[in-house]
């Protein structure tokens, strides 16, 4: 008599597991035993690979599947979307079920952003992105009032003071990103943090000054002038 050795699994270490797996992985690891047939559909981290499929069209239905089918009662940390996409639909709707769930952590590689919803329960994003507008910053945001860690790479920056919409902030990275401030050749970025500890700007050449006010800062790298 064969034995289901897969069932014996505590069901924590099952779903650690398949966080360490993406996606179209995990949903494929329903065919392994009569427990993991649902298990998918519990996991915290949801990892959407575009690489992992042929072609954007599929891997557009395959996300909206497996929101649809994802058990909503199961807790959700982390959310990544890493790919490119055909519709900012798909963007929204992985970005709309995520926040409602209560995501902890975002990490996003795209070519556009879908919108700038009030999304307070993130904690951390992190985005990899080709010269995407930043809706979400500004003096005046309070899309990420909760924000702890912010990581930007290739993004533009139309505001010249960004994050006194983060009021909890406290880890800043930049990279590759464009200040850009409607034809003014001052480009002074202001960061006014009262909580920022960590802060990296690098390789962000449109920046020629930056201006601090972040009493708690304790690691500061690559700076072009301050």
């Amino acid at each position: 008599m064969e034995v289901d050795i897969l069932s014996y699994i505590p069901e924590a270490l099952q779903l650690r597991i398949l966080c360490c797996l993406d996606a179209k992985q995990a949903v494929q690891t329903s065919m392994l035993s009569r427990t993991w047939v649902s298990l998918w559909t519990k996991t915290p981290v949801l990892n959407f690979k575009c690489s992992s499929f042929n072609n954007l069209d599929a891997f557009n239905t395959f996300v909206n599947k497996v929101l649809c089918r994802r058990d909503h009662l199961a807790k959700l940390d982390t959310v990544k979307f890493l790919g490119l996409i055909r519709s900012t639909q798909t963007l929204k709707s992985v970005f709309d079920f995520a926040f409602s769930h209560g995501v902890k952590q975002l990490e996003v590689s795209i070519h556009n952003f879908a919108g700038s919803n009030a999304w307070p329960s993130l904690k951390v994003l992190q985005s990899w992105c080709h010269w995407i507008m930043c809706p979400f910053l500004g003096s005046g945001s309070t899309s990420f009032k909760n924000l702890t860690v912010l990581h930007l790479t290739h993004a533009i920056i139309r505001d010249v003071e960004p994050y006194s919409g983060f009021p909890i902030l406290e880890s800043l990275k930049l990279l590759y990103c464009n200040l850009s401030t409607n034809g003014n050749i001052n480009k002074t970025l202001r960061v006014y943090s009262l909580r920022l500890s960590h802060l990296t700007i690098s390789w962000c050449t449109s920046i020629n000054c930056c201006k601090l006010e972040t009493p708690r800062l304790r690691f500061l790298i690559g700076v072009p002038r301050v």
